[in-house]
C-alpha cells in the first residue's frame, strides 16, 4: 500500500467575522431564495421554482469547485468560469469565489498570469514534490495514513448506492478531493432533475438531500477544510486561494443549507 506522510493536526473553524457571516447570510437568501427584505426563517415555506433555483446555484458551487481542483487551469476552463451568469451572481456574495473569478479574469488577460497558475496547480495539486496538503480522504482518516485503505473503500461504497464507480479507480485513489466535489455535482443535479412538482418527485428529493447531507458529513467534511485550511498559506494566486477559500467555507455552510431547504420544501407546488 502506498503511504504518505501524515496530515497535520489542526482545528478548522468556520469564519464568523462580520463581513463573512454577513456575505453567507445574504448567499444564503440567494440560495435559498428568499425576496430581498424577508426574514430568513427556518419554517418558511418556498415555492418549487425558488427551491430549484437553490439546487441548481449549489450545483454550479460543486461544479467550479470540482473543476478548479480536478483540472489545471487551462484558457476553456478559465473561459468557461467567467462565462457562467451563476458564479458571476453567487460572487457579488460569496467572496472566495469573486476571488477565484478575479484570478481567472487574470489568467485570461495576462499570459504570465496563466503560467504562474499553471505552476501553482502543479505545486499544489500534482507535484512531483510533496504535497502541501493531502487531497485525498484515506490520508486524513486511516490509523496509518494509507491510500487506498478501508477509507477509500468507504467512500467507493457510498458511490455505489447510485450506482457511480471513478473509472480510474483500480490505479488511483478514488477519494481525491474532485472526486468527492464531483459525486456532489452529481447528487445536487440529481436533485434538482427530481424536482418537478410530484408527490414522487418531492420524495425523491428529500431522499437525495439527506443523502448529500450524509456524505458531506461522513466525508467531506471529516477531512477537506483540514486540507485546504494546510494549503491555503502556499497559495499564492487569487485562482487558488479562492479555492482553497470557497472549500473551507462552503462545504459546512451547505450541510446547514440543506437542512434548511429541506425543511422548506412544499407539500405540492406553489
Amino acid at each position: 500500500m502506498p503511504r504518505t506522510a501524515a496530515p497535520h493536526a489542526l482545528t478548522v473553524h468556520t469564519p464568523r467575522d462580520k463581513e463573512k457571516t454577513d456575505g453567507l447570510f445574504r448567499l444564503q437568501n440567494r440560495i435559498i431564495g428568499l425576496r430581498p427584505g424577508t426574514a430568513c426563517n427556518r419554517a418558511s415555506m418556498r415555492t418549487f421554482d425558488e427551491i430549484r433555483a437553490a439546487a441548481e446555484l449549489r450545483a454550479y458551487i460543486y461544479g467550479a469547485a470540482q473543476a478548479l481542483t480536478g483540472n489545471f487551469p487551462s484558457l476553456s476552463l478559465l473561459a468557461g468560469l467567467m462565462a457562467s451568469p451563476a458564479l458571476a451572481l453567487l460572487a457579488e456574495d460569496l467572496e472566495p469565489l469573486d476571488r477565484i473569478l478575479a484570478g481567472a479574469r487574470r489568467c485570461l488577460d495576462d499570459e504570465q498570469a496563466l503560467r504562474a497558475a499553471e505552476d501553482e496547480y502543479r505545486r499544489l495539486y500534482v507535484g512531483p514534490h510533496a504535497l502541501p496538503a493531502p487531497l485525498w480522504e484515506s490520508v486524513y482518516r486511516d490509523p496509518e495514513h494509507l491510500l487506498f485503505g478501508e477509507a477509500t473503500l468507504r467512500v467507493r461504497r457510498f458511490y455505489a448506492r447510485r450506482r457511480l464507480a471513478f473509472a480510474n479507480r483500480a490505479s488511483e485513489p478514488d477519494d481525491h478531493i474532485s472526486i468527492e466535489l464531483e459525486f456532489m455535482r452529481h447528487l445536487a443535479e440529481a436533485a434538482l432533475n427530481a424536482l418537478d412538482g410530484s408527490p414522487a418527485g418531492r420524495d425523491t428529493w428529500l431522499a437525495l438531500c439527506r443523502e448529500q447531507r450524509e456524505f458531506l458529513d461522513a466525508h467531506l467534511l471529516q477531512w477537506a477544510p483540514q486540507s485546504f485550511a494546510l494549503q491555503l498559506p502556499h497559495a499564492a494566486t487569487d485562482l487558488y486561494a479562492g479555492t482553497a477559500e470557497l472549500i473551507i467555507e462552503f462545504l459546512p455552510y451547505d450541510a446547514s443549507l440543506l437542512t434548511e431547504t429541506e425543511e422548506s420544501l412544499p407539500h405540492e407546488r406553489v
